[in-house]
């Protein structure tokens, strides 16, 4: 059984208030207590949730918050959020997360600055198939490597 606190569930509604894009919601439901206990739930009592309240004809703040949050925790868990089992169009943004969800950042990687070389700059690109570039500030491409 899912139990989050009224503070969680203020929180959660206050994140959904002042969210101005789908990025900015979902920034603030991971930085939520009340994700870290949807992610343990099993996925499907998560999805039953999310069924019961987004099923709900008035729904208040609180309640569209917390179905955000239910649905970043099914889509967290499931290992191909583009395939997860969930009715994301009962949410405005549901599409706009499950697409941000599906891209797989690139992580661990390490950028060396050496004393007296100009800075370089990182220009990144959040679409799929794009390549990442490092450029140092005479505009040249740098090369660089991942030291994983």
């Amino acid at each position: 059984m899912i139990q989050l606190t009224r503070s969680e569930l203020r929180q959660l509604a206050q994140t959904f208030i002042l969210a101005n894009t789908p990025a900015s919601l979902l920034n603030g439901i991971l930085r939520s207590s009340a994700t870290t206990k949807l992610k343990v739930c099993r996925p499907e009592e998560l999805s039953d949730y999310y069924d019961r309240i987004t099923a709900r004809a008035g729904r208040t703040e609180i309640v569209i918050a917390l179905a955000y949050a239910v649905l970043f925790a099914i889509l967290a868990k499931a290992r191909d959020p583009k395939n997860a089992p969930v009715d994301v169009t009962r949410l405005k943004w549901g599409e706009q997360i499950k697409v941000y969800l599906s891209f797989k950042p690139v992580t661990n990687t390490q950028l060396i600055v050496i004393p007296g070389e100009p800075t370089p700059s990182v220009q990144t690109f959040q679409s799929p198939g794009a390549t990442l570039k490092l450029v140092g500030a005479n505009g040249q491409q740098l090369t660089w490597r991942n030291n994983d």
